[in-house]
């Protein structure tokens, strides 16, 4: 792949993911402003998310919580503990962008965004270093 290819797949990636991330953002928003005061799920979205659940044939969980809320969150699924890669994947591909010289998308990085490869995110967390160097080059991107 030539470097100009690879730029002008830098950019795709890159704007794909900011578009993803300003979706989930909104997407937070809309769910948080109706969370201020609940302890427990609308029951419309309980139905909704068991039936996703049945649908998807895997064990899946979200915590729901308004910004800034004291009150503990609200809890769908089965899934309690582990890694929030889709939550995460955009600051992630940028930090292991910036930690190219020169930056370029790998294929792992095109996966990790385009097909939602969390084992790609991964990979590609483990390659920023040990978790405290990884989460630290992370968290300067948010």
């Amino acid at each position: 792949m030539t470097r100009a290819s690879q730029s002008g797949r830098a950019g795709w990636l890159i704007a794909g993911a900011a578009l993803l991330g300003a979706m989930t953002l909104a997407a937070g928003v809309v769910v948080g402003t109706h969370l201020d005061t609940r302890k427990t799920a609308p029951p419309a979205l309980s139905v909704d998310f068991a039936e996703l659940q049945t649908k998807l044939h895997a064990v899946m969980g979200i915590a729901l919580s308004a910004v800034g809320g004291a009150q503990a969150p609200i809890l769908l699924g089965d899934w309690r503990s582990g890694p929030a890669w889709s939550t995460i994947k955009v600051p992630l591909i940028i930090a292991a962008l910036r930690a190219e010289n020169p930056p370029k998308v790998t294929d792992a990085m095109a996966a990790a965004i385009i097909e939602s490869d969390n084992a790609a995110a991964e990979s590609i967390w483990a390659s920023l270093g040990d978790p405290v160097t990884a989460a630290s080059k992370v968290t300067h991107e948010l």
